[in-house]
């Protein structure tokens, strides 16, 4: 795998705007790298030479990244994202997540959710159109052109989770 790594010289990070980086609690982001998943070309092209310190999961056409030991994102450097103008699609749909992801037959099966602790969320989350439009093109990527593919929001979970959340914090 090491020889189809492209190395890309360091851009110059220049995502001053991003609210994220002024954030204070560690959560599963970039903060605390934690089940990021990634198209076997993003694992290339952005983690494959931290694959030391990090925990890869292959699933099927796609893969699973963590940090070993809860750390922060190798492409985190001095509280500013190095790769911010070319991350990850879930990077860039974050507070967005991806639940689920498979293929059965021809056809890929795409979730997404906004259970996420972020403070910012409200001003990052996008539109779902921009955010199915960039799950389109994480599944033609990982699975190819030829799959029908379906993206849906997960909903029902995330309110029965909040609920679940609001009335155990009240007990």
């Amino acid at each position: 795998m090491k020889n189809l790594l492209v190395e890309k010289k360091p851009k110059d990070i220049d995502n001053q705007d991003n609210p994220c980086f002024s954030c204070s609690i560690e959560q599963e982001c970039c903060r605390k790298l934690r089940f990021l998943r990634l198209t076997k070309t993003e694992y290339l092209q952005h983690f494959a030479k931290h694959q030391e310190i990090l925990l890869v999961q292959s699933c099927g056409q796609t893969c699973l990244v963590s940090s070993l030991e809860g750390q922060t994102c190798p492409n985190l450097i001095n509280n500013k994202c190095a790769i911010y103008t070319d991350r990850p699609i879930e990077c860039q749909i974050f507070p967005y997540t991806l639940g689920k992801v498979y293929k059965a037959n021809n056809h890929v099966f795409i979730s997404y959710h906004e259970r996420t602790h972020c403070p910012q969320k409200k001003a990052l989350l996008m539109s779902q159109k921009v955010t199915k439009k960039l799950l389109l093109s994480f599944a033609h990527e990982a699975f190819g052109n030829n799959c029908m593919v379906e993206v849906k929001r997960e909903r029902l979970l995330g309110k029965l989770m909040i609920k679940l959340r609001r009335r155990f914090t009240l007990l």
